[in-house]
């Protein structure tokens, strides 16, 4: 098991050999404006397996000083955070992390490049 408390993300190991590993999107592919889904569980598990449409709205926003993110108009509510943030070929873009409360079309994940523990 690995865990940051600084960005609130934490992996476990699954032990199945038959579970394929998501493929990593290519950062240099990561641009402004590419067709990104957010998928999570937002508020309650009544809402689980939820994904919500967007596009990359901006790169390296540095949110909390100490970390950038990708920006995305997809929505990232309440209980999203921890799911995967994909293209449309399936691929691992970010790691959903949270969405302003007050702004709409404003979330946050954490870029696959910021993401070494794979």
């Amino acid at each position: 098991m690995y865990s940051d408390k600084d960005i609130d993300l934490a992996l476990i190991q699954i032990d199945r050999k038959d579970l394929p590993p998501i493929k990593l999107a290519n950062e240099k592919d990561i641009k402004v404006g590419i067709d990104v889904l957010a998928i999570g569980t937002p508020l309650f598990f009544g809402y689980r397996n939820t994904a919500t449409k967007g596009i990359i709205s901006g790169l390296n926003r540095p949110v909390d000083g100490v970390y950038t993110y990708l920006q995305t108009d997809a929505a990232i509510n309440p209980g999203n955070s921890g799911g995967p943030l994909v293209n449309l070929y399936g691929e691992l873009v970010g790691i959903n992390t949270y969405g302003y409360l007050f702004f709409q079309g404003m979330s946050f994940s954490i870029p696959v490049g910021n993401i070494n523990i794979f």
